[in-house]
Protein backbone atom coordinates (compact mmCIF):
# COMPACT_ATOMS: atom_id res chain seq x y z
CA UNK A 1 0.00 0.00 0.00
CA UNK A 2 0.97 3.60 -0.35
CA UNK A 3 3.31 5.08 2.22
CA UNK A 4 0.50 7.55 2.99
CA UNK A 5 -2.30 4.99 3.01
CA UNK A 6 -4.29 3.59 5.89
CA UNK A 7 -1.86 0.73 6.45
CA UNK A 8 1.91 0.72 5.94
CA UNK A 9 3.71 -2.06 4.11
CA UNK A 10 6.46 -3.79 6.09
CA UNK A 11 8.75 -3.09 3.11
CA UNK A 12 8.69 0.54 4.18
CA UNK A 13 10.51 2.53 5.61
CA UNK A 14 13.74 2.42 3.62
CA UNK A 15 16.18 3.54 6.32
CA UNK A 16 19.29 5.44 5.30
CA UNK A 17 22.43 6.95 6.84
CA UNK A 18 20.39 9.93 8.05
CA UNK A 19 18.69 7.66 10.61
CA UNK A 20 22.07 6.30 11.70
CA UNK A 21 23.42 9.82 12.19
CA UNK A 22 20.30 10.78 14.15
CA UNK A 23 21.17 8.24 16.84
CA UNK A 24 24.18 10.38 17.81
CA UNK A 25 22.69 13.85 17.39
CA UNK A 26 22.11 16.33 20.27
CA UNK A 27 19.08 15.75 22.46
CA UNK A 28 17.49 19.08 21.57
CA UNK A 29 16.24 17.35 18.41
CA UNK A 30 13.77 15.45 20.59
CA UNK A 31 12.28 18.73 21.79
CA UNK A 32 12.12 20.02 18.22
CA UNK A 33 10.42 16.81 17.15
CA UNK A 34 7.88 17.18 19.98
CA UNK A 35 7.05 20.71 18.87
CA UNK A 36 6.71 19.70 15.22
CA UNK A 37 4.54 16.70 16.05
CA UNK A 38 2.26 18.79 18.27
CA UNK A 39 1.66 21.04 15.30
CA UNK A 40 1.00 18.06 13.03
CA UNK A 41 -1.81 16.69 15.24
CA UNK A 42 -3.04 20.16 16.24
CA UNK A 43 -2.23 19.73 19.92
CA UNK A 44 -0.75 22.21 22.38
CA UNK A 45 1.79 19.82 23.94
CA UNK A 46 3.65 16.67 22.88
CA UNK A 47 5.84 14.51 25.14
CA UNK A 48 8.05 11.81 23.60
CA UNK A 49 8.26 8.33 25.16
CA UNK A 50 10.39 5.24 24.37
CA UNK A 51 7.27 3.42 23.18
CA UNK A 52 3.57 4.15 22.77
CA UNK A 53 2.86 1.48 25.39
CA UNK A 54 5.13 3.39 27.81
CA UNK A 55 2.98 6.48 27.32
CA UNK A 56 -0.21 4.48 27.97
CA UNK A 57 1.14 2.94 31.16
CA UNK A 58 2.48 6.29 32.39
CA UNK A 59 -0.81 8.08 31.71
CA UNK A 60 -2.76 5.47 33.64
CA UNK A 61 -0.36 5.55 36.59
CA UNK A 62 -0.11 9.34 36.79
CA UNK A 63 -3.48 10.65 35.61
CA UNK A 64 -5.76 7.90 36.96
CA UNK A 65 -4.00 6.62 40.10
CA UNK A 66 -7.18 5.46 41.85
CA UNK A 67 -8.89 3.86 38.84
CA UNK A 68 -9.12 0.10 39.17
CA UNK A 69 -10.51 -0.71 35.72
CA UNK A 70 -9.93 0.50 32.18
CA UNK A 71 -12.77 0.09 29.68
CA UNK A 72 -11.11 -0.59 26.34
CA UNK A 73 -11.59 -2.17 22.94
CA UNK A 74 -11.29 -5.95 22.82
CA UNK A 75 -9.64 -5.63 19.41
CA UNK A 76 -6.21 -4.09 19.93
CA UNK A 77 -2.51 -4.86 19.99
CA UNK A 78 -1.60 -7.26 22.80
CA UNK A 79 0.90 -4.79 24.28
CA UNK A 80 -1.96 -2.39 25.14
CA UNK A 81 -3.71 -4.56 27.78
CA UNK A 82 -0.23 -5.52 28.99
CA UNK A 83 0.47 -1.83 29.66
CA UNK A 84 -2.87 -1.57 31.48
CA UNK A 85 -2.00 -4.52 33.74
CA UNK A 86 1.50 -3.16 34.42
CA UNK A 87 -0.15 0.09 35.51
CA UNK A 88 -2.04 -1.91 38.16
CA UNK A 89 -5.42 -1.76 36.41
CA UNK A 90 -7.86 -4.41 35.19
CA UNK A 91 -8.71 -4.34 31.46
CA UNK A 92 -12.47 -4.31 30.86
CA UNK A 93 -12.83 -5.48 27.25
CA UNK A 94 -15.70 -4.14 25.16
CA UNK A 95 -16.76 -5.55 21.79
CA UNK A 96 -16.19 -3.78 18.47
CA UNK A 97 -18.55 -2.55 15.77
CA UNK A 98 -17.84 -4.60 12.63
CA UNK A 99 -18.52 -1.57 10.42
CA UNK A 100 -15.16 -0.02 11.28
CA UNK A 101 -13.61 -2.40 13.85
CA UNK A 102 -13.75 0.34 16.51
CA UNK A 103 -15.54 0.34 19.85
CA UNK A 104 -18.03 3.25 19.99
CA UNK A 105 -17.70 5.60 22.95
CA UNK A 106 -21.28 4.80 24.01
CA UNK A 107 -20.38 1.11 24.34
CA UNK A 108 -17.36 1.92 26.46
CA UNK A 109 -19.41 4.20 28.71
CA UNK A 110 -22.09 1.55 29.21
CA UNK A 111 -19.44 -0.93 30.37
CA UNK A 112 -17.88 1.21 33.11
CA UNK A 113 -17.34 -0.60 36.39
CA UNK A 114 -17.55 2.47 38.66
CA UNK A 115 -17.23 6.26 38.68
CA UNK A 116 -13.42 6.06 38.55
CA UNK A 117 -13.20 3.85 35.46
CA UNK A 118 -10.68 5.09 32.91
CA UNK A 119 -11.22 4.69 29.17
CA UNK A 120 -8.85 3.64 26.39
CA UNK A 121 -10.31 4.34 22.95
CA UNK A 122 -8.54 2.60 20.06
CA UNK A 123 -8.73 4.13 16.57
CA UNK A 124 -8.33 1.27 14.08
CA UNK A 125 -7.04 1.32 10.50
CA UNK A 126 -7.08 5.09 9.98
CA UNK A 127 -10.65 5.54 11.23
CA UNK A 128 -11.71 7.55 14.26
CA UNK A 129 -14.09 7.12 17.18
CA UNK A 130 -16.48 9.95 18.01
CA UNK A 131 -15.51 11.01 21.53
CA UNK A 132 -18.24 13.61 22.03
CA UNK A 133 -20.47 11.18 24.06
CA UNK A 134 -17.92 11.52 26.89
CA UNK A 135 -18.69 15.24 27.12
CA UNK A 136 -22.19 14.79 28.53
CA UNK A 137 -21.60 11.49 30.31
CA UNK A 138 -18.59 12.43 32.45
CA UNK A 139 -19.49 14.16 35.73
CA UNK A 140 -16.24 13.71 37.67
CA UNK A 141 -12.54 13.78 36.73
CA UNK A 142 -12.04 10.96 34.21
CA UNK A 143 -9.11 9.89 32.07
CA UNK A 144 -9.73 9.14 28.39
CA UNK A 145 -6.76 7.86 26.38
CA UNK A 146 -7.13 8.11 22.63
CA UNK A 147 -4.96 5.34 21.13
CA UNK A 148 -4.11 6.74 17.69
CA UNK A 149 -1.25 4.36 16.90
CA UNK A 150 -3.08 3.30 13.71
CA UNK A 151 -4.75 6.62 12.95
CA UNK A 152 -2.65 9.73 12.44
CA UNK A 153 -5.52 12.10 13.25
CA UNK A 154 -5.70 15.44 15.11
CA UNK A 155 -5.87 14.99 18.89
CA UNK A 156 -9.32 15.34 20.46
CA UNK A 157 -9.93 18.67 22.22
CA UNK A 158 -12.38 18.18 25.13
CA UNK A 159 -14.82 20.86 26.26
CA UNK A 160 -15.83 19.22 29.55
CA UNK A 161 -13.31 20.30 32.26
CA UNK A 162 -13.72 16.91 33.96
CA UNK A 163 -12.26 15.13 30.94
CA UNK A 164 -8.53 14.44 31.15
CA UNK A 165 -7.89 13.60 27.51
CA UNK A 166 -4.55 12.49 26.11
CA UNK A 167 -3.76 10.99 22.73
CA UNK A 168 -0.93 8.52 22.11
CA UNK A 169 0.86 7.73 18.86
CA UNK A 170 3.33 5.04 17.83
CA UNK A 171 6.43 5.45 15.66
CA UNK A 172 7.20 1.77 15.15
CA UNK A 173 8.61 0.63 11.80
CA UNK A 174 5.17 -0.15 10.31
CA UNK A 175 3.30 2.95 11.44
CA UNK A 176 2.32 6.06 9.46
CA UNK A 177 5.33 7.95 10.80
CA UNK A 178 8.36 5.87 11.78
CA UNK A 179 11.39 6.56 13.94
CA UNK A 180 11.87 2.75 14.15
CA UNK A 181 10.89 2.84 17.84
CA UNK A 182 9.22 5.45 20.03
CA UNK A 183 5.89 6.99 20.89
CA UNK A 184 4.31 10.32 21.70
CA UNK A 185 1.69 11.53 24.19
CA UNK A 186 -0.12 14.74 23.29
CA UNK A 187 -2.59 16.91 25.15
CA UNK A 188 -4.21 20.33 25.12
CA UNK A 189 -4.03 20.60 28.93
CA UNK A 190 -1.10 22.59 30.38
CA UNK A 191 -1.24 20.88 33.78
CA UNK A 192 -1.45 17.39 32.30
CA UNK A 193 1.47 18.15 30.00
CA UNK A 194 3.66 19.42 32.83
CA UNK A 195 2.82 16.41 35.01
CA UNK A 196 3.50 13.89 32.25
CA UNK A 197 6.74 15.56 31.19
CA UNK A 198 8.01 15.56 34.78
CA UNK A 199 7.10 11.88 35.11
CA UNK A 200 8.81 11.04 31.80
CA UNK A 201 11.99 12.87 32.81
CA UNK A 202 12.05 11.16 36.21
CA UNK A 203 11.16 7.61 35.17
CA UNK A 204 12.91 7.26 31.83
CA UNK A 205 16.65 7.79 31.46
CA UNK A 206 18.27 9.20 28.36
CA UNK A 207 20.03 6.58 26.21
CA UNK A 208 23.71 6.00 26.85
CA UNK A 209 26.33 4.73 24.45
CA UNK A 210 25.32 1.07 24.84
CA UNK A 211 21.66 1.92 24.16
CA UNK A 212 22.62 3.83 21.04
CA UNK A 213 24.83 1.05 19.74
CA UNK A 214 21.96 -1.38 20.35
CA UNK A 215 19.68 0.94 18.38
CA UNK A 216 22.16 1.03 15.48
CA UNK A 217 22.41 -2.76 15.48
CA UNK A 218 18.64 -3.17 15.38
CA UNK A 219 18.28 -0.49 12.70
CA UNK A 220 20.92 -2.12 10.49
CA UNK A 221 19.34 -5.56 10.94
CA UNK A 222 15.88 -4.28 10.06
CA UNK A 223 17.16 -2.36 7.03
CA UNK A 224 18.68 -5.55 5.65
CA UNK A 225 15.44 -7.44 6.29
CA UNK A 226 13.10 -4.80 4.84
CA UNK A 227 15.18 -4.16 1.72
CA UNK A 228 15.61 -7.85 0.84
CA UNK A 229 14.31 -8.52 -2.65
Amino acid sequence: MSKYGTLISKNYPDHSLSELRAAFTPHDLVHRFEESFAGLVEAKHAIAFPFCRSAIRSALEVLAPTAKTVAMSAYTCLVVPHAVVLAGKRPLFVDIDLKDFNTPAEWLLSAKADSETAYLVTQMYGTTVDLTPFEAAVKSPTLVIEDAALSMQPAYRPKNPNLKCVSVYSFDHNKHLSTVFGGMLVTHDDEVAATMREHRNRQFTRPGLIDRLDFLFRLSAMSVLFNRR
